[in-house]
């Protein structure tokens, strides 16, 4: 991309910020909102095209993912963010109409994946991703269609998944009970089960639901009680009728 801008007769297009850019941070060029750098930028060569196996592998995993929750997502190979820490994924939130176009000419939040930066300062590696947002204008767009998580620490119903599959059908769980208004909790890092009923234990949760391969392909989940450990199987389609009779809202676990 470097020696794309280089090339004689482009360079003396772009305006005196890009020019600076060119021996500091190039991919900056592409986040420039001068009418001559943008019209250059649709000719310049696309990031997709020159990602590493490894990256490769990562991007597509992450649209399988957005694609498996009926996530809409368009895909922009120009997009990078200010900060040079980020890795593999960055992104952007943007409102858009009721037939899905962007509005506005400011995005709602915008980051990506930071994995070495708290290494980088001398910490330990740790996986990390994170966003900043417009306030005051995501504020509004909420007040106009959105549900917001329960932040409540009552009767919280953690989620955990063991395998690629289960990964996947847990997502799909997780947003189907926030919609539902349960209050659920989801450690999404982790692969390892007992990690995760760790942090089920560490925040709490009245109930677990667990699933594996072999839920998944038995269309069942695993419902534990974290307090007694009783766990019974019950059938995916029935969890949230199974949840409505265990769960009362306003206290906590029902018995008997």
């Amino acid at each position: 991309m470097l020696n794309f801008y280089k090339e004689r007769g482009r360079r003396s297009k772009l305006c005196n910020t890009c020019k600076n850019n060119l021996g500091k941070n190039y991919l900056a060029l592409l986040d420039c909102k001068e009418d001559a750098c943008i019209k250059m930028k649709e000719e310049a060569p696309q990031i997709a095209d020159y990602l590493s196996e490894a990256s490769r592998d990562h991007f597509k995993k992450t649209l399988e993912y957005l694609d498996e929750l009926n996530i809409n997502y368009n895909f922009n190979p120009y997009l990078v963010r200010g900060l040079a820490y980020y890795n593999d994924t960055v992104f952007e939130f943007w409102p858009v109409s009721e037939d899905g176009v962007a509005q506005g000419k400011l995005a709602l939040a915008g980051g990506g994946r930071y994995d070495t930066m708290i290494e980088s300062y001398g910490g330990v590696a740790t996986p990390a991703v994170g966003l900043a947002v417009g306030l005051e204008r995501t504020v509004i767009k909420a007040k106009d269609n959105r549900e917001l998580l329960n932040t409540t620490s009552d009767n919280i119903i953690f989620i955990g998944q063991l395998g690629e599959q289960a990964k996947i059908k847990s997502l799909l769980l997780f947003e189907d009970l926030r919609r539902a208004g349960f209050n659920v909790r989801h450690s999404f890092c982790s692969d390892s089960l007992k990690n995760q009923m760790e942090e089920a234990n560490n925040l709490k949760a009245k109930l677990s639901l667990i699933l594996g391969k072999k839920e998944v392909m038995d269309e069942t989940i695993i419902m534990r009680d974290m307090d007694s450990a009783v766990q019974e199987v019950v059938p995916y389609k029935k969890i949230k009728d199974k949840l409505e009779k265990k769960i009362n809202r306003k206290g906590g676990v029902l018995y008997g």
